[in-house]
């Protein structure tokens, strides 16, 4: 890789190393996209959703920032890449839509309603919580339970419903989150409980949820 000398770094800002970090590294394959966005403040709608995720409950003090996943014994919930993805798919925003304040804002509050259905908690207030756990435990664990609930969420929208009566009708079905149940064979998860996270699994789940929700998928989900 080219390198900006130590130098030059130490006497940068915050910010401004992390921009020459995001700038050197915005195309290098060792470098997780997640940590890329993170640092490259040219990106305002990047920064804005940052900070969105920073304010969702749930998700405190677990996001990953640094890698481009959350595999194995990791302790965090979702790398920021994939919060991105979701959020956007959420707005309806493609990936170089501008995200306003008023989207960053949006979707922190839908993302905060929805964490109790998807039982995320926050390991400040419930410090033996275990990401691992979840894992294994629920399909909302794992990326593509982000985005099906961003996807559900866009189809309560798409079909004029008020989010709030139908996040209640969510979060009454929340033990169907159950990454084992038997309606997840053949959605996300095979005949021993793998995950399958492909586009056919995402809308198979969102459809799933439209439909123990009460809500109709609209044609844009396909």
């Amino acid at each position: 890789h080219n390198t900006i000398p130590v130098v030059l770094f130490a006497n940068m800002d915050l910010q401004a190393r992390q921009q020459a970090f995001s700038d050197i590294n915005g195309t290098a394959k060792n470098v997780s996209a997640s940590l890329n966005a993170a640092y490259d403040h040219r990106d305002i709608s990047g920064q804005r959703l940052a900070r969105m995720a920073n304010q969702v409950s749930g998700w405190a003090m677990q996001i990953e920032w640094e890698k481009a996943s959350c595999a194995g014994k990791s302790e965090k919930i979702f790398p920021f890449k994939a919060i991105m993805d979701a959020s956007r798919l959420l707005l309806g925003k493609g990936k170089r839509d501008e995200i306003s304040e008023a989207d960053a804002d949006f979707a922190a509050e839908f993302w905060d309603k929805v964490s109790h259905a998807a039982g995320w908690r926050n390991r400040a207030l419930v410090p033996e919580h275990s990401c691992i756990e979840g894992r294994d435990s629920f399909i909302t664990y794992h990326v593509i339970g982000l985005k099906a609930l961003a996807l559900w969420g866009r189809q309560v929208i798409e079909d004029g419903q008020d989010l709030d009566p139908a996040i209640e009708r969510l979060t009454a079905q929340k033990k169907k989150m159950d990454r084992y149940a038997n309606h997840w064979q053949g959605k996300c998860t095979d005949d021993v409980g793998r995950m399958i996270s492909d586009k056919e699994a995402l809308i198979a789940v969102v459809k799933y949820l439209c439909l123990i929700t009460e809500v109709k998928p609209s044609t844009s989900l396909e």
